[in-house]
């Protein structure tokens, strides 16, 4: 995903200097989109390892849509728990993230 950010961020420089103008007002912006969210060509596993076999997206979801369209440059998916119903991280898909101020 980082290689396409690379060259939505370069689209969106080419943009500017020809228009004048930003694409729209997050024009630019990285933005790391959760794995819960389809965007074309990435699987989304929402945590499940069984996911990983699903084929890459063919369409990107609504938001991922509107974020583009304002100039977003999307470059990463972060982990998300599984199914998305705790608020700790823990997949085998991915490494074990936690809030170190909610452990306190």
């Amino acid at each position: 995903m980082f290689h396409e950010a690379l060259e939505r961020a370069k689209y969106l420089d080419d943009y500017l200097k020809l228009h004048g103008k930003p694409v729209g007002p997050l024009h630019g912006l990285p933005i790391s989109i959760k794995d819960c969210f389809k965007v074309v060509g990435k699987q989304s596993t929402v945590g499940y390892v069984e996911f990983i076999k699903h084929p890459a997206a063919d369409e990107n979801s609504p938001l991922v849509e509107i974020l583009l369209e304002l100039g977003a440059v999307l470059y990463v998916k972060t982990n998300i728990p599984q199914t998305m119903m705790v608020s700790k991280v823990s997949t085998v898909t991915a490494a074990k993230l936690t809030d170190r101020l909610a452990d306190r």
